[in-house]
């Protein structure tokens, strides 16, 4: 899996948080709270704010995940960051 990092980081978040594909594809470090243990993840379908609270294990692949740019989860692609 070393020569998958990016997919590695999306599975192992996907285990971690149940969070859909989505989120984690648009998921950015600047909505990410490390050392309080929280992510805003925007809104919910039908406009409600969202904060979710990370597991131990969330905080854990967060922290062990290179910062490059501004997406968790980054691509070459034109969006700069995973896309279906």
């Amino acid at each position: 899996m070393k020569k998958f990092p990016v997919l590695l980081g999306v599975a192992a978040m996907a285990c971690t948080t149940g969070w859909r594909r989505g989120t984690l594809q648009a998921l950015r470090w600047g909505s990410i709270n490390l050392k309080d243990g929280y992510a805003d993840t925007g809104r919910t379908k039908n406009g409600t704010p969202q904060t979710i609270t990370l597991s131990p294990e969330a905080v854990a692949v967060l922290e062990s995940r290179p910062r490059i740019g501004v997406w968790v989860l980054p691509s070459t692609g034109k969006t700069g960051h995973m896309v279906e």
